[in-house]
């Protein structure tokens, strides 16, 4: 929190939060942390399908990784 307020990510806006918030609930089963769902969130909106990444999240989550 900076100033009282949430600091957004490029591309993610409050709606995607609110659906990110319940996304969490959801993945608690699957142990996925806030900032994976946040990832994976700001990544489908801008299109991204790449990720350097070794974490096997990403690769469940349909992104391409080394």
């Amino acid at each position: 929190l900076v100033s009282g307020s949430l600091q957004t990510l490029q591309g993610c806006s409050h709606c995607s939060m609110q659906k990110i918030t319940f996304m969490r609930r959801i993945a608690r089963r699957r142990q996925l942390s806030l900032v994976d769902i946040t990832s994976f969130d700001c990544m489908r909106k801008l299109g991204i399908k790449k990720a350097f990444a070794f974490d096997k999240r990403f690769k469940e989550e349909g992104f391409l990784t080394p």
